[in-house]
């Protein structure tokens, strides 16, 4: 990637981000501001900057006389988070399910159809991102928006953990939408609950398995 020499912190900033998210950087990783500065021959302050954004981010930790490294997550940690995302989808798509505009709900569903026979990893990212994200900004709440767009890094950190459940999230993608077209709010919400616990199941798995052969390793 070429680094155009206008805002560079901006564009060091989403390069770290995108790698840390795709895990491209894998937690607990050292990120050197002088081999980023290096690499993209720019001086090291915007580098640093970079950094320290992705600090208050909450993907990087500064540990003091000792570096940058990105953030590992515990258990409890994911958790938490996840528990977060379940209390806003749900509360989102329980208040505001008379809102939701069934053509868009019917497209979604049909392309989802179409794909399925097809579903790749991007397929299936592109459609997690628009069905999650309208849960919430249909509330057209900008507190509950603001509060959620701030964990959605961590959401899309974490999803790198859940590889193994293509097929599985997106017939659970179907079953919420089906319930939606029924008209059934009740079932809507449930299926959501449903779905966010077995993706939070599947990055716990999936992160006890990393760290199990990081110490077999």
């Amino acid at each position: 990637m070429k680094i155009i020499k206008e805002n560079i912190t901006d564009q060091i900033y989403n390069v770290l981000k995108e790698k840390i998210i795709r895990r491209d950087i894998k937690p607990g990783e050292q990120i050197n501001p002088k081999d980023i500065a290096n690499k993209y021959d720019i001086s090291i302050m915007p580098v640093r900057d970079a950094l320290l954004r992705l600090v208050n981010k909450g993907l990087v930790v500064n540990k003091s006389r000792v570096g940058f490294f990105v953030k590992s997550f515990s258990c409890k940690e994911i958790k938490e988070i996840m528990e977060l995302r379940k209390m806003f989808e749900t509360y989102c798509l329980r208040e505001n399910f008379d809102l939701l505009d069934k053509i868009r709900i019917k497209r979604i569903k049909n392309y989802m159809s179409a794909i399925e026979g097809n579903l790749t990893r991007e397929e299936f990212d592109k459609i997690d991102f628009e069905l999650h994200d309208y849960f919430i900004n249909v509330s057209n709440n900008s507190y509950l928006i603001k509060n959620y767009s701030q964990l959605i890094d961590f959401f899309h950190l974490f999803r790198g953990l859940d590889i193994d459940r293509l097929k599985e999230a997106h017939q659970e993608h179907q079953e919420i939408l089906n319930a939606i077209l029924d008209n059934d709010r009740s079932k809507a919400v449930e299926k959501l609950e449903r779905h966010i616990e077995m993706v939070t199941l599947a990055i716990l798995n999936n992160l006890k398995g990393d760290q199990d052969t990081s110490s077999a390793s």
